[in-house]
């Protein structure tokens, strides 16, 4: 967009400068001109006023996602199962130290981009379950919740402890 966006604009500007065209063609050209440019700018102008008004929302979630890490880290919770938007970004903001399997809200694998992830989490036989406890954090699609409380309520109990940690529900394996 950087290169091209120059390209675009030199003929719409060249056309726009004209000061008092006489014939009707080019005073629609002109004129045109002068309205793309101007809603050019004005959609420049939207997104970068709708950017810096998102800043402060995307630090506090920033924040409250490190908070978590830290968390999970300091429980010793390595390995757990959680939804697709919450799982890459706590593996890379960990630096690997978490790593998550994605599921679906059924509970079972979906869209793990890099399948030994999943593989390492499956083959831990002391995962946890991590759900976010807002449906509106993430698409219906990996909206979990409602089928982990389900598959918890079948456990026996004791084999799993429940935490609510800011926006998630951790179900953390109790070894005995």
């Amino acid at each position: 967009m950087l290169i091209i966006l120059p390209a675009l604009l030199d003929p719409l500007w060249s056309a726009a400068s004209q000061l008092h065209p006489q014939e009707l063609w080019r005073r629609i050209r002109v004129y045109s001109s002068r309205f793309i440019l101007a809603a050019v700018a004005a959609i420049l102008i939207t997104g970068t006023v709708i950017a810096f008004s998102e800043v402060p929302r995307v630090q506090a979630a920033d924040q409250q996602r490190s908070d978590l890490i830290a968390q999970l880290e300091g429980m010793g919770i390595t390995h757990f199962y959680t939804d697709y938007w919450s799982c890459y970004s706590f593996i890379f903001e960990s630096h690997e130290k978490l790593i998550c399997g994605v599921i679906n809200h059924h509970l079972n694998p979906d869209h793990n981009r890099y399948p030994p992830y999943y593989t390492i989490v499956h083959n831990d036989k002391n995962a946890s379950w991590l759900c976010p406890k807002d449906p509106n954090l993430t698409t219906p699609q990996y909206d979990c919740l409602p089928w982990l409380e389900q598959r918890m309520a079948r456990q026996p109990p004791g084999k799993y402890k429940r935490y609510v940690i800011d926006n998630y529900v951790l179900y953390r394996y109790m070894a005995k």
